[in-house]
């Protein structure tokens, strides 16, 4: 049985808490311990108000699944890039060297830097984690400055992060101190799809114009190289000493098992903004939030972007309440062939056609002109905008042509391809008849239980 200390930031702090003691049986079941002065501080409150409720049970609260670890706790674990860093450093010629394999959970918790993603960590060392500053543009800057032709920008990245990092996705970023505040930073990577940091700049500020929340952007070309930064909107304050908010992935808020990929009927926009109800009890903001879920569906059909996964999508606590997290990692695809990660309909379909779009609105609590209306201006934004946008952060006329179908949905609307009227009318009638005949289904792949409330039959 192992035994690891669990830190937590409560709000507006800046200093971590001892919250409890996640204890796992050699990475089967584990058991999450509330600390007794954590709860009964002020302000305090739970990691997750689903799963990890306040409890004063001495066994604690089981954990069966995912190595017995809770999402929320490994929603700060390094993942992707930055395991395969933190592995390559501490396990040099061991075990865990081998290409493909990382170190495990536990031992990826305790050796990640303090920079993961939300206001948790475990590890024993809390003091080792804090000590690290993080490095600052102007370091960033200089590592560019010293690139060869041949290397790939993200060079600069790798340069720097070379103790550990804790941030997660599959290419290098790193956090970084500018103008009194934290960014996540992406660079050019050399496996990367041409012209990242650029596209992904493009979509996240045609979100903001499509009345999507986003957190503050920059492009910034340092030595003729573009680099992306994000503010990190889970910081706030002194970026030497900040208060955080918790955050919790969409992943984590869906509990989903590993087995969840394309397809699995929790793996849904639907079912995403039924849990957006249950995390946050407060009526008026939960009601705004959802509707906004499916602005965000319908934007990532508009720009292409079927890299809406459950780790693209979060949940963060703001004021007391958990909300709908700022939109992030909005890239346009190539290779977009009119379909999503995460389902759009409770068939299980990730289609994403204009009327599946308008279909699934009165779900989210959109009415059928309000989302018509929103639809429209939301694709003759994007379709008149998206090329220019690009042309004027460095994309070539090759690239222009390349990233063209990903914006064949808001250039077909555009265009009056789309009687979007006509379309959420067909769409909205044969989608009744559609739920009918699924609630009614004894045997069927869904069940009133795993039915969004706004579908259940009264």
């Amino acid at each position: 049985m192992k035994s690891v200390p669990v830190w937590a930031w409560l709000p507006g702090e800046t200093e971590p808490r001892l919250a409890g003691e996640l204890r796992t049986d050699e990475g089967k079941t584990g058991h999450f311990v509330y600390d007794e002065s954590f709860m009964d501080r002020e302000g305090a409150v739970p990691l997750d108000p689903i799963q990890l409720r306040f409890d004063r049970r001495r066994k604690g609260i089981p954990v069966a699944e995912h190595e017995g670890i809770p999402g929320v706790i490994r929603d700060a674990c390094p993942a992707g890039y930055g395991a395969e860093l933190i592995t390559k450093k501490y396990d040099a010629g061991g075990d865990y060297s081998r290409i493909g394999t990382i170190l495990p959970t536990l031992q990826l918790l305790e050796l990640g830097a303090d920079d993961a993603v939300g206001a948790i960590a475990a590890c024993t060392q809390i003091d080792r984690k804090l000590s690290r500053q993080l490095p600052t543009l102007s370091a960033l800057s200089a590592e560019i400055a010293l690139l060869e032709e041949s290397q790939s920008p993200s060079r600069a990245i790798r340069n720097l992060s070379q103790d550990a990092t804790s941030a997660g996705g599959e290419r290098p970023k790193i956090t970084l101190e500018d103008r009194g505040a934290l960014w996540l930073v992406k660079m050019q990577d050399r496996n990367d799809i041409p012209f990242l940091p650029s596209k992904e700049y493009v979509c996240m500020s045609l979100a903001s114009q499509c009345d999507i929340r986003v957190p503050e952007i920059r492009l910034e070309e340092i030595e003729g190289t573009y680099v992306f930064m994000i503010r990190r909107f889970d910081r706030e304050g002194d970026p030497r000493k900040p208060s955080r908010k918790m955050f919790a992935s969409a992943r984590t808020a869906l509990r989903l098992p590993p087995e969840a990929v394309k397809g699995h009927t929790k793996r849904s926009y639907l079912h995403l903004a039924d849990t957006l109800k249950r995390w946050n009890m407060s009526a008026g903001t939960a009601e705004a939030d959802v509707k906004e879920l499916w602005k965000r569906m319908c934007f990532n059909a508009l720009v292409g972007n079927s890299d809406d996964h459950p780790l693209n999508h979060g949940l963060l606590l703001e004021e007391g309440v958990w909300r709908l997290s700022p939109a992030y990692d909005i890239t346009p695809l190539s290779r977009f062939a009119g379909v999503l990660s995460l389902s759009t309909s409770i068939d299980g379909s990730t289609e994403c056609s204009p009327g599946r779009l308008l279909a699934a609105a009165p779900l989210f609590g959109v009415d059928a002109d309000e989302g018509v209306e929103w639809l429209q201006r939301s694709a003759n934004l994007v379709a008149n905008q998206w090329e220019a946008m690009l042309i004027e952060h460095g994309l070539p006329g090759k690239e222009i042509d390349a990233v063209r179908p990903a914006f064949a949905i808001s250039t077909a609307i555009s265009q009056g391809k789309h009687n979007l009227e006509e379309e959420a009318s067909h769409a909205m009638s044969t989608g009744a008849r559609r739920r009918s005949s699924i609630i009614r289904k004894p045997h069927g792949s869904f069940s009133t239980k795993s039915i969004p409330s706004d579908l259940k039959t009264k």
